[in-house]
Protein backbone atom coordinates (compact mmCIF):
# COMPACT_ATOMS: atom_id res chain seq x y z
CA UNK A 1 0.00 0.00 0.00
CA UNK A 2 1.34 3.82 -0.28
CA UNK A 3 0.35 7.18 0.57
CA UNK A 4 0.49 9.41 -2.51
CA UNK A 5 1.11 13.28 -0.65
CA UNK A 6 0.04 16.11 -3.22
CA UNK A 7 0.47 19.67 -2.68
CA UNK A 8 -1.14 21.64 -5.17
CA UNK A 9 -0.33 25.33 -5.38
CA UNK A 10 -2.68 25.54 -8.47
CA UNK A 11 -5.58 25.29 -6.48
CA UNK A 12 -8.33 26.07 -9.43
CA UNK A 13 -7.51 22.61 -11.01
CA UNK A 14 -8.62 20.74 -7.54
CA UNK A 15 -12.42 20.84 -8.97
CA UNK A 16 -11.11 18.58 -11.91
CA UNK A 17 -8.90 16.71 -10.31
CA UNK A 18 -11.32 15.22 -7.59
CA UNK A 19 -13.49 14.77 -10.16
CA UNK A 20 -11.39 12.51 -11.86
CA UNK A 21 -10.28 10.40 -9.10
CA UNK A 22 -13.78 10.00 -8.65
CA UNK A 23 -14.26 8.76 -12.47
CA UNK A 24 -11.19 6.06 -11.04
CA UNK A 25 -12.37 5.49 -7.88
CA UNK A 26 -9.63 6.95 -6.05
CA UNK A 27 -10.64 8.25 -2.40
CA UNK A 28 -8.91 11.27 -1.05
CA UNK A 29 -8.75 13.63 2.20
CA UNK A 30 -8.10 17.21 0.98
CA UNK A 31 -6.17 19.52 3.58
CA UNK A 32 -6.24 23.14 3.39
CA UNK A 33 -2.21 23.41 3.55
CA UNK A 34 -0.14 27.04 3.99
CA UNK A 35 3.77 27.13 2.90
CA UNK A 36 6.49 28.10 5.18
CA UNK A 37 7.49 30.97 3.33
CA UNK A 38 3.70 32.41 3.55
CA UNK A 39 3.45 31.59 7.31
CA UNK A 40 6.42 34.05 7.93
CA UNK A 41 5.09 36.65 6.09
CA UNK A 42 4.40 38.56 9.22
CA UNK A 43 8.15 38.20 10.64
CA UNK A 44 10.07 39.11 7.82
CA UNK A 45 11.20 42.68 6.70
CA UNK A 46 8.98 44.73 4.43
CA UNK A 47 11.67 44.85 1.41
CA UNK A 48 11.17 41.08 0.95
CA UNK A 49 6.97 41.07 1.79
CA UNK A 50 7.11 43.43 -0.78
CA UNK A 51 9.52 41.45 -3.54
CA UNK A 52 7.37 37.98 -2.77
CA UNK A 53 4.03 40.07 -3.88
CA UNK A 54 5.57 40.85 -6.78
CA UNK A 55 6.19 37.43 -7.39
CA UNK A 56 3.22 35.33 -6.49
CA UNK A 57 0.83 38.03 -5.06
CA UNK A 58 -2.46 35.84 -5.34
CA UNK A 59 -1.79 32.39 -3.76
CA UNK A 60 -1.69 32.17 -0.11
CA UNK A 61 -2.39 28.93 0.34
CA UNK A 62 -2.59 25.41 -1.20
CA UNK A 63 -4.46 22.06 -1.08
CA UNK A 64 -2.59 18.94 0.36
CA UNK A 65 -4.50 15.86 -1.02
CA UNK A 66 -3.70 12.29 0.12
CA UNK A 67 -4.36 9.63 -1.58
CA UNK A 68 -4.21 5.75 -0.46
CA UNK A 69 -3.87 3.48 -2.81
CA UNK A 70 -2.36 0.48 -4.55
CA UNK A 71 1.21 0.58 -6.45
CA UNK A 72 -0.32 -0.03 -9.48
CA UNK A 73 -2.34 3.30 -9.38
CA UNK A 74 0.21 5.31 -8.75
CA UNK A 75 0.78 6.04 -13.17
CA UNK A 76 -2.72 7.01 -13.06
CA UNK A 77 -3.00 9.41 -10.79
CA UNK A 78 0.52 10.85 -12.17
CA UNK A 79 -1.56 11.18 -15.33
CA UNK A 80 -4.74 12.86 -14.48
CA UNK A 81 -2.62 15.25 -12.12
CA UNK A 82 -0.75 16.06 -15.71
CA UNK A 83 -3.60 16.34 -17.45
CA UNK A 84 -5.82 18.80 -15.23
CA UNK A 85 -2.50 21.11 -13.79
CA UNK A 86 -0.94 21.23 -17.00
CA UNK A 87 1.93 19.17 -15.89
CA UNK A 88 4.34 19.65 -12.68
CA UNK A 89 6.94 21.16 -15.07
CA UNK A 90 5.12 24.33 -14.89
CA UNK A 91 5.67 27.49 -12.33
CA UNK A 92 4.18 27.25 -8.86
CA UNK A 93 1.80 23.95 -9.83
CA UNK A 94 3.07 21.86 -6.61
CA UNK A 95 4.83 18.48 -5.38
CA UNK A 96 3.86 14.91 -5.42
CA UNK A 97 5.77 12.19 -3.70
CA UNK A 98 4.79 8.70 -2.94
CA UNK A 99 5.55 6.63 0.85
CA UNK A 100 5.10 3.26 1.62
CA UNK A 101 2.65 2.39 4.29
CA UNK A 102 3.76 -0.44 6.78
CA UNK A 103 -0.04 -0.70 8.43
CA UNK A 104 -3.52 -0.04 7.84
CA UNK A 105 -6.36 0.05 10.49
CA UNK A 106 -9.88 0.85 10.05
Amino acid sequence: MKLVIIVLNKIECLRDVLRRFCDEDLHATILNSTGLAHSLEDDEPHFLASFRMLLDPARKESKTILVMTEKEKIPLIRTILDEETGGWSKPDTGIMCVVNIEEVDK
